[in-house]
């Protein structure tokens, strides 16, 4: 239970780091 935790809690950070230089380019161009 606890290591699923830490897994879904990675697997967001990823998400994040991956969506927010996408979020700040389309901010930036538009």
């Amino acid at each position: 239970m606890l290591n699923d935790k830490i897994l879904t809690k990675y697997r967001n950070f990823c998400v994040l780091l991956l969506v927010l230089p996408l979020f700040s380019f389309f901010s930036l161009s538009g």
